[in-house]
């Protein structure tokens, strides 16, 4: 089995790239049966736990640096923030725009 870190990284991934395909496996997590199947349990709370509203992380440093910013007592961030700024645009990987 997968580290939880690498585990949500995979998810993320996966989400990135194929949004629509994610979606038919967290519905089929849902009608599984997963009784000893610790792998398939750990996936679908990742993925039941997962904000849909929240963008996919891009990478595995991404993950875990979310990971350390959670543990150390912080919201969670938003990911993948827009900011202009005098005519350019930005694209923050997290970030808390309300501060």
């Amino acid at each position: 089995m997968l580290r939880p870190a690498a585990l949500e990284a995979a998810v993320e991934d996966a989400l990135r790239r194929e949004e629509d395909r994610f979606a038919l496996v967290a519905r089929r997590l849902g009608q599984a049966d997963l009784r000893g199947r610790g792998g398939a349990h750990a996936l679908a709370q990742l993925v039941n736990g997962r904000d849909p509203a929240q963008a996919a992380a891009e990478s595995t440093p991404e993950v875990l640096l979310e990971r350390l910013m959670i543990a150390a007592g912080l919201p969670p961030p938003v990911r993948q923030f827009t900011l202009a700024r005098d005519g350019r645009t930005y694209r923050v990987d997290l970030s808390y725009p309300e501060l």
